[in-house]
């Protein structure tokens, strides 16, 4: 996790039995996210946290939150919705997966971080 905080896309970043990889991937901000595209991954969630918290002590900022997704993904119960999402919870976080097929020219086949935050 502490790779991707710095900036950098970590392909097989966790595995998860009955699920497969993970991959921690920077993503899309809320404010580059154009037309049908909506803010994911690593950027968008430090981004969100950071802003939505900023000035309350009591509330994680963004890096602080995301190193509590590595235990959430190994402990954490894990339910599949309607559009193939797959959501892990664990001590009152939810973490949202997605799957990606891969390319040649993006990242392996496995699943994208989506969304994270408190229950």
């Amino acid at each position: 996790m502490e790779l991707a905080i710095q900036g950098h896309n970590v392909i097989h970043a966790a595995y998860r039995k009955g699920l497969g990889w993970i991959h921690f991937i920077q993503g899309v901000t809320d404010s580059e996210a154009t037309g049908k595209q909506k803010a994911f991954g690593i950027r968008h969630i430090m981004e969100k946290r950071n802003r939505e918290h900023q000035g309350d002590a009591t509330m994680p900022d963004g890096p602080t939150t995301l190193r509590h997704l590595p235990e959430v993904i190994a402990k954490g119960r894990g339910v599949r919705n309607e559009r193939g999402a797959f959501a892990v919870e664990f001590d009152g976080w939810r973490a949202i997966l997605v799957h990606t097929p891969g390319t040649r020219t993006r990242q392996a086949e496995g699943w994208l971080l989506s969304g994270f935050r408190r229950k």
